[in-house]
């Protein structure tokens, strides 16, 4: 943390570096980081003849789209399942590509994220919100047509897989060394 309320968040492994800069405010013994890039997106939002709402999750590059999605919510309290008919339909379409498309047609299917399908089922019949939990980040879309119960977002990320984002996280100052997320996370400072 630096004196001009930015900071700059290190996070080093064996074999890559992510630099993450930003700013910080502080309030009693809580503070809160927003880093310089945020999570990049196009949503679309259509109102579908669906029973269930569902969430598509693309990226045009495997490389700038999420590595591990660890769960998708509906309204922040509603688990999303995932759809296994349709991963195996795109899975079906890759290998008939693989098998009989040209060398470029190839190329350019492994280099594409593969979409990620979720269900959910609510009776309120109220869409807040689609939160995303992903390589450690969090990215919530606040649902601007009620009437949507289709929802594509297509994530366009930073190159590096292990920059984080921070928008406007919150963490509490234990002792002076430390950062602890009120949820009780560690904040992991990375080498220097």
């Amino acid at each position: 943390m630096l004196k001009n309320n930015t900071f700059v968040y290190v996070y080093e492994t064996d074999w890559a570096k992510a630099v993450v800069k930003g700013t910080w405010s502080s309030k009693n013994n809580v503070i809160t980081l927003h880093s310089e890039k945020q999570i990049e997106c196009d949503v679309r939002e259509v109102a579908a003849s669906r029973q269930s709402l569902r969430v598509i999750l693309l990226g045009d590059d495997a490389q700038l789209a999420p590595k591990n999605i660890e769960k998708v919510m509906f309204n922040e309290h509603i688990l999303c399942k995932k759809d296994s008919d349709a991963a195996l339909a795109y899975l079906e379409t890759f290998n008939k590509i693989m098998g009989a498309g040209s060398k470029q047609e190839r190329d350019s299917i492994k280099k594409m994220f593969v979409p990620q399908w979720y269900n959910c089922f609510d009776e309120s019949g109220k869409s807040e919100t689609i939160t995303v939990f992903f390589d450690k980040n969090k990215f919530v879309y606040k649902i601007k047509n009620p009437f949507a119960n289709e929802i594509s977002i297509r994530f366009r990320l930073d190159s590096n897989p292990l920059y984080r984002y921070f928008n406007d996280e919150s963490w509490v100052w234990v002792d002076k060394k430390m950062l602890v997320s009120p949820a009780g996370e560690t904040f992991r400072k990375g080498k220097k």
